[in-house]
């Protein structure tokens, strides 16, 4: 007995809690009404109905607000019915359908609303009601967003069969198949059976055509196609990429163009990306090079490829490997500012002219020429200037070549010691108006003048001679021959005296 008494104050006690803090007893509360009890903006208190309705929110904020979201489709005026709340202490008002009935009241500083169906006995039929709706609304908004993108969307069970599409897809596949065809065979498919499946299986997006796709035009109705297992169901997304795959194509186009261009040179070439990666070379690369084609079109690294190099003996072999590794990264660093040129002697002869030129995006072009037969020459005509410079500086009158443009091209040392003059030294050539201001420096003639007229081409190109008193009194003879390539030789020789003559002669003797 006492054991009941005890039982029936704790009911009542519950009982008596439960109706402060929500207006009703329990078995109210089972009735049409979701309740939210907050404080402030907070909720502190619903019953399992109202927590499934806020919970369908779809504004962001506090939970006021999320509640706000909720019903202000139903009840347009109620922010600012709840605005003369704290006055009228309680809010009574229907929704615009007339269906929902809520209340607003203080109880206790707190604010607590309370949601119903008047129209029905059982409150979850009124308060799924406008979830429903809410649903639905949600629904379409869904609906229009995916029916009015561009890519394609689909849903279908593990045998093939579709359950749902968007616009797209449905317009793609009523192109590709035809209406008739889809009349007949509902169930044919727009892409490959297998295809989709390798793009469950893989990650990322795999690229797929349709089965009715051109196959005249590459770059036509491509898809980057990527899906994804719900239960038993798959869900496959399709991103069109025919712009991406004709701009690959070209770029294909103009790689192959500049292939078949480079491909005539004779000069070696290695185009590396801003990863530093063998990007583009020609054959001379390989023939210069001696390194295999299969090699190179492994793509590899500026790095490994010098490494190649020197295994090959195509480069200078230094002191130590990590200096020549040091001389590989100023190699880069000067290429990069487009100063690097550098002639490279190989242990087989020959002559290699080794250049680095950036482009843009960080790219980086090494030249490779074979300079040996430039080199062998260079090195012959050198040989016969110095040949040819001997020879004159053993002559006992002093010479001077001019070029066709006035220029001086050979002196010997006779001239030099003659007129005073040190013109081996000088960085650019003096011209026959220089020299004549210094043959008249040393005795005034209008020999001078007719000189520099045929050097210049005034004057008919035949051999000639004149003869010259200088200030100090020695005479000489000045004899003007024309030479190859319109060039001039000028000759001059002391003219000696009868008295010197017999001395000269018995010396010579």
């Amino acid at each position: 007995m006492a054991s009941l008494t005890s039982l029936s104050a704790c009911l009542i006690g519950f009982l008596i809690t439960y109706k402060a803090r929500f207006g009703r007893a329990p078995s109210e509360a089972a009735g049409p009404a979701r309740i939210f009890l907050f404080d402030g903006a907070d909720l502190v208190d619903a019953t399992p109905g109202a927590h499934d309705l806020i919970a369908r929110a779809s504004r962001t904020g506090t939970d006021w607000d999320r509640l706000m979201g909720v019903l202000s489709p139903h009840f347009p005026n109620l922010a600012a019915l709840l605005m003369t709340l704290d006055e009228a202490r309680f809010l009574d008002t229907r929704s615009t359908a007339g269906r929902e009935h809520l209340t607003a009241e203080f109880v206790e500083d707190r604010v607590r609303v309370t949601l119903s169906d008047g129209a029905a006995v059982d409150g979850r039929v009124s308060l799924d009601a406008m979830v429903f709706r809410s649903m639905l609304r949600e629904l379409e908004t869904v609906r229009s967003t995916v029916d009015g993108a561009q890519f394609l969307a689909w849903r279908e069970r593990a045998d093939g069969e579709l359950l749902w599409s968007n616009r797209a897809y449905r317009e793609m596949r009523r192109t590709h198949v035809g209406a008739k065809a889809l009349a007949d065979t509902p169930r044919a498919p727009l892409f490959d059976r297998a295809e989709l499946r390798q793009a469950l299986m893989q990650e990322g997006s795999r690229r797929i055509r349709p089965i009715a796709a051109p196959m005249k035009d590459e770059a036509a109705e491509w898809f980057d196609c990527s899906g994804r297992t719900v239960g038993s169901d798959r869900i496959f997304f399709a991103m069109p990429i025919d712009s991406a795959v004709r701009a690959e194509l070209q770029l294909r186009d103009f790689m192959q163009t500049l292939t078949n261009t480079f491909s005539h040179l004779t000069t070696g070439l290695a185009v590396f990306g801003r990863d530093r990666r063998l990007a583009l070379f020609n054959p001379a690369l390989a023939d210069l090079t001696g390194l295999p084609i299969p090699f190179l079109t492994t793509r590899p690294s500026l790095f490994s490829l010098l490494d190649q190099l020197r295994e090959r003996r195509m480069i200078p072999e230094p002191k130590d490997y990590g200096s020549w590794r040091r001389q590989i990264a100023d190699l880069e660093a000067a290429s990069l500012d487009g100063t690097y040129t550098e002639t490279w002697q190989l242990a087989d002869g020959r002559t290699f002219r080794v250049s680095g030129r950036p482009h843009h995006n960080g790219a980086l072009a090494l030249l490779l020429e074979d300079i040996s037969s430039e080199m062998a020459l260079t090195r012959r005509f050198r040989s016969e200037i110095e040949l040819g410079q001997a020879v004159i500086d053993h002559f006992d009158e002093a010479v001077a070549v001019f070029s066709s443009d006035g220029g001086l091209s050979l002196v010997n040392k006779a001239y030099q010691t003659l007129w005073g003059t040190n013109l081996l030294d000088r960085v650019s050539a003096p011209s026959v108006t220089d020299l004549s201001r210094v043959w008249m420096s040393r005795g005034a003639s209008p020999l001078w003048g007719e000189i520099r007229d045929f050097v210049m081409h005034s004057r008919e190109r035949t051999e000639w001679s004149g003869r010259v008193n200088l200030a100090d009194g020695t005479a000489l003879v000045c004899r003007v021959v024309p030479i190859a390539a319109g060039s001039t030789m000028v000759r001059f020789r002391e003219e000696l005296d009868e008295n010197s003559a017999p001395e000269i002669a018995s010396r010579i003797a």
